[in-house]
């Protein structure tokens, strides 16, 4: 509930240009309200510069899709998500060592295709568990956009059941 509610109220800041949030090395986990966070912050429509550190945390894959997705209204649009950020040039998402899977790297992958002002990329998800074919239509995915600097970390990750 509570990261719900600063989302709602950083997504009230019409102002904001930069926002970094630290929640690294705490026990965050799986939250009902993680499309009200990634809503929020999705309704920041001059956000330039976005970085969020959920490192060493017990952050699921409902997370990564809640903010690539944000919330869906009832019209069938979307409300909020980082997709809808068409000023964002920095993006810098850890989420090192938490229980991400490879499923949702392609949904946020999706979703940063709408991000058409992103010039740099820094993407941290070692120490989860991805297969190298999620790794890699995730790094496909993000082929349309115009980056000029792109910082993926797979290390330590538990690249099962596939070859690259």
């Amino acid at each position: 509930e509570l990261l719900g509610k600063a989302g709602e109220r950083i997504g009230s800041c019409s102002h904001l240009t930069h926002l970094y949030l630290n929640f690294k090395n705490n026990q965050i986990g799986a939250f009902p309200d993680l499309s009200a966070f990634a809503g929020g912050i999705g309704r920041c429509s001059q956000l330039q510069s976005v970085a969020l550190d959920f490192a060493n945390n017990k952050v699921t894959s409902s997370f990564l899709t809640a903010l690539a997705q944000g919330s869906l209204l009832q019209s069938g649009k979307l409300s909020g998500g980082i997709g809808l950020l068409t000023r964002m040039k920095t993006f810098v998402l850890i989420v090192e060592d938490n229980e991400v899977s490879g499923a949702t790297l392609e949904i946020l992958g999706r979703a940063l295709q709408g991000c058409v002002a992103l010039e740099d990329l820094k993407f941290v998800v070692s120490k989860n568990e991805i297969t190298p074919k999620q790794a890699s239509k995730f790094l496909s995915s993000l082929s349309c956009l115009q980056l000029k600097k792109l910082d993926v970390n797979f290390s330590e990750t538990t690249m099962t059941d596939e070859h690259f």
